[in-house]
């Protein structure tokens, strides 16, 4: 993982950083910068469990008014006793009614998850890793680091972007494990559909063509996927081979 001060700015792959970090079980922090815009990952054995950032509109409080899951009214009262008590603000929420227990810890699993997601439209920051526990939180939650990378590509990587990263003449093969653990993804079937023509020969560009042009039902390595013509795209077959590259389910 990336070390030192977050000052200098490098063009950032974000997907390939949460994959290395949940390969090697990282337990730290990544503190990504960019035009004063600072995000924060604080990683357990690999998985994210807490994102903080300095974006006023990205405070749950503010999110929750946006979703209408709370009133603006009610946030600025739950604002005022959290800070007089010293308390959270969701426990004060859920002390008011305005939550349960089981939407708070919902809330605070997707709004953490969503702030992940946002760090993936970033192609350049400054980085800086620091290896400590993250700090202790009312509500512990851990993020899936296989379905935060598939989604995070899936939402940001366009086309151009993974023709940088995944050059079409380049040769991959499948981990021994790629269909069972490609189901940790949530792929969708367009997306699964490149997985079973990956056999150490073929290019990406030949997965890609065969998986769009094929009109079968292919059945290997556990999979069985209903491939029509046109189907998937050439972005949905590159989004999925690269989140599966990220976290070496192919290679």
């Amino acid at each position: 993982a990336p070390s030192g001060p977050a000052t200098v700015v490098t063009p950032i792959d974000p997907a390939w950083i949460l994959g290395r970090a949940a390969l090697e079980r990282v337990t730290g922090s990544l503190r990504f910068v960019n035009k004063g815009v600072e995000r924060t990952l604080y990683l357990s054995e690999g998985r994210p469990v807490i994102a903080t950032s300095n974006v006023p509109e990205e405070r749950l409080g503010a999110v929750l008014v946006r979703k209408e899951k709370i009133t603006p009214g009610e946030l600025k009262e739950a604002l005022n006793y959290a800070a007089k008590k010293n308390l959270r603000l969701l426990q004060i929420l859920v002390t008011m009614g305005v939550l349960t227990e089981k939407e708070k810890v919902e809330e605070v699993a997707e709004h953490y998850a969503e702030r992940t997601l946002a760090l993936f439209a970033w192609v350049e920051a400054s980085i800086e890793f620091t290896s400590r526990p993250a700090p202790v939180e009312d509500v512990t939650v851990q993020l899936p680091a296989e379905r935060l990378i598939a989604e995070g590509v899936r939402r940001h990587y366009d086309l151009p972007r993974l023709q940088a990263l995944l050059r079409g003449d380049r040769v991959l093969s499948p981990a021994a494990d790629l269909s069972t653990r490609a189901m940790l993804l949530s792929l969708t079937e367009a997306e699964l559909a490149p997985l079973p023509l990956v056999d150490g020969i073929r290019t990406v560009a030949d997965v890609c063509a065969a998986a769009a042009l094929a009109r079968a039902v292919s059945k290997a390595e556990g999979f069985t996927v209903e491939i029509t013509a046109g189907t998937p795209s050439l972005l949905d077959s590159l989004r999925a081979l690269y989140a599966c590259l990220c976290l070496d389910l192919v290679v």
